[in-house]
């Protein structure tokens, strides 16, 4: 069955992970200052590209723009929504 998404366009024959904000722990980071300090955190995060859904067991993102670092204070959930609902 294909996905409509808002733009009305159809996407056939490819996998489609669904999903528009998100939250998890970063269990890899690539090299740099900004990779190793993400490294083991809690983070939210946005998949704004179609196609690019974070309703998925792991997400690839980069520490530049989309990756927001969570404190103790707030849960998973509530990073998820604070993407959306800032």
């Amino acid at each position: 069955m294909p996905y409509h998404h808002t733009g009305g366009s159809k996407v056939e024959g490819l996998s489609l992970v669904l999903g528009g904000e998100g939250s998890g722990e970063v269990v890899a980071a690539g090299s740099g200052a900004m990779a190793s300090y993400f490294n083991g955190k809690c983070v939210a995060y946005a998949g704004w590209r179609i196609g690019c859904g974070v309703w998925s067991e792991y997400v690839v993102k980069s520490v530049r723009g989309g990756v927001l670092p969570l404190n103790e204070f707030l849960s998973l959930e509530q990073g998820a929504m604070s993407i959306v609902n800032p």
